[in-house]
């Protein structure tokens, strides 16, 4: 009798159900889509034990809202790691305003576009500052270790053995999208450990595994400095909402964005804590921007 195995994720949910039901061919593997409201969720939650047997659910996930309303239900429950990577992308950032401690939308941003339009630099003094001297003051050659200890830390609260995935993974080259969207040969490297703490065999790690890329329609660029240092190809070119950008496209569509949200200074902060006295000094340097 086959298990029945609910995957509850964030954006990499049908990606990692997908890998798994290559994966584990004895087994019925769902991926889980949770209505949004709160009330709607706690309904959705007690229904589960009719349908799964087995959650297996996504960090930040479990800790954000569904081990709550899971936890309490008679269904198996188990943590598999978030996919959190930065090193190959640290100019790629989430950015809040502070007086309704909110994210602006789209969620992904540019750390030197976005404090370069609230510190008055403009679109042209901007695109020469992606370049390796900038890169190196911001520290965006510093980012290996500790995106390793994070996604070391993601396995140890889930109770897997981080090293054999790390040693495959790292091999596949620039293995993100972005900063937190896994490319799919990442995604199907964590589903066949997963596969086997599930029980499958151990030929799961070598099981052919033919999976689509749902995460592939938005990639943020391997920049080319960023590539060199990593002995990688890069290149600026942005994937985002259908369209396909160079530099100065992004650049410009970054300030135009930035300019009807009316961005100021004062007003946004980064998920990089550092980075504007990094940028600050950057500026003084080179005597341009108003603050």
């Amino acid at each position: 009798m086959s298990t029945r195995i609910g995957v509850l994720g964030n954006c990499d949910t049908a990606g990692m159900a997908a890998a798994l039901r290559s994966l584990m061919t004895g087994s019925e593997i769902v991926a889980l889509t949770p209505p949004g409201g709160a009330t709607e969720r706690k309904v959705w939650a007690a229904e589960l034990p009719n349908k799964v047997e087995l959650v297996l659910v996504n960090n930040t996930v479990f800790k954000g809202w569904a081990g709550e309303l899971l936890e309490p239900q008679p269904v198996q429950i188990r943590r598999y790691p978030t996919s959190i990577f930065s090193a190959f992308h640290p100019d790629c950032c989430y950015v809040g305003i502070k007086s309704t401690n909110s994210l602006i939308h789209p969620a992904y941003n540019s750390a030197l576009c976005v404090a370069g339009f609230v510190h008055g630099v403009s679109q042209e003094q901007v695109v020469p500052l992606f370049c390796s001297e900038v890169f190196e003051q911001l520290g965006f050659y510093d980012g290996w270790a500790p995106s390793v200890k994070r996604l070391q830390g993601e396995f140890a609260e889930s109770g897997l053995d981080f090293r054999p995935y790390y040693l495959k993974v790292k091999r596949l080259g620039a293995f993100m999208h972005s900063i937190n969207h896994p490319k799919v040969d990442a995604v199907i490297t964590m589903a066949r450990f997963l596969a086997i703490e599930l029980g499958a065999g151990s030929e799961a790690l070598e099981t052919p595994t033919a999976v689509g890329d749902s995460l592939a329609g938005l990639d943020w660029p391997l920049y080319p400095e960023i590539a060199e240092f990593y002995g990688l190809r890069g290149g600026y070119v942005w994937k985002m909402d259908g369209q396909i950008m160079g530099l100065n496209a992004f650049v410009a569509r970054s300030f135009a964005r930035y300019a009807e949200l009316g961005l100021k200074a004062n007003e946004v902060f980064f998920s990089h804590p550092e980075f504007n006295e990094r940028f600050a000094t950057v500026l003084n340097e080179r005597g341009i921007g108003n603050e």
